[in-house]
């Protein structure tokens, strides 16, 4: 059961326990946001929702990638033919 309230004191020793500086008008302000937001979601935990498929995107699955297929690979030399290399390796910048 989630509390209808949030008492600004419990928002002062959970920002102790986690080490966040507030004062007590922001812990006010914060314990006031947050009754609203449990609030919320009491009411939510009162919905009746028997017969309906859990929701995990409202939007359609769709692969922007393209299938990964084997494919022949290039000739060292058409590779090598606008590289600076030497040995079969091609020379990069030292990260």
């Amino acid at each position: 059961m989630v509390e209808e309230n949030l008492d600004y004191l419990k928002v002062i020793e959970l920002a102790r326990q986690l080490r966040v500086g507030v004062t007590e008008e922001e812990a006010k302000i914060i314990a006031k946001d947050l009754s609203k937001v449990l609030e919320y979601v009491r009411r939510l935990g009162e919905l009746d929702l028997e017969g309906y498929e859990p929701t995990y995107s409202v939007t359609p699955a769709k692969s922007v990638l393209r299938d990964d297929v084997a494919e022949e690979n290039l000739p060292v030399e058409e590779v090598f033919v606008n590289a600076v290399g030497e040995k079969g390796f091609i020379k990069a910048p030292k990260i």
